[in-house]
């Protein structure tokens, strides 16, 4: 007699498939459900991300899942070492930030001229919301609301200047 107390460790079927699904998009879920902005991370392969747009604009279930699957397959394919460091990422991707976008906030943080200059760079970018930003940035109750908001300005940029 076979019930949930005298399992022979065999599994079924669907056990199988279910563990097997488990292991191969331990990736591709973390994967979907990165930001446009954390995405751009520099530890993600330029290949993973085009095809998680895929994934992403997928509107039928099965394109959707065969996506998926590929995001993990790529994965698979990449070095040991990558894999390592994207699973890492992954653990905590609202800590790992863009080493571009790193090192303006650090001189935006600092540096008063340095508004001007990215400002310079990217005329396009809002001036009156980055020069708040970047004020509230020296300010210790509104530092992670002004750091949140220039990440994401600054990742646009960063998206453009990368494609």
């Amino acid at each position: 007699m076979q019930d949930e107390d005298h399992d022979d460790g065999l599994g079924g079927r669907s056990r199988d498939r279910r563990e097997f699904t488990e292991n191969n998009q331990r990736w591709a879920a973390k994967l979907m459900a990165l930001s446009e902005v954390e995405v751009v991370h520099p530890t993600v392969p330029e290949v993973v991300r085009e095809e998680l747009v895929v994934a992403r604009n997928a509107t039928s279930y099965r394109a959707r899942n065969r996506s998926i699957r590929r995001v993990d397959m790529l994965v698979s394919l990449m070095p040991d070492d990558e894999i390592e460091e994207l699973e890492a990422f992954l653990d905590a991707p609202r800590a790992a930030v863009h080493p571009q976008i790193a090192g303006w906030l650090t001189r935006l943080r600092d540096d008063n001229g340095a508004v001007t200059e990215l400002l310079e760079q990217h005329p396009d970018l809002e001036v009156q919301r980055l020069r708040q930003l970047a004020r509230n940035l020296g300010k210790p109750a509104l530092r992670d609301k002004a750091r949140a908001g220039l990440i994401e300005m600054l990742a646009v940029v960063v998206l453009r200047s990368d494609s």
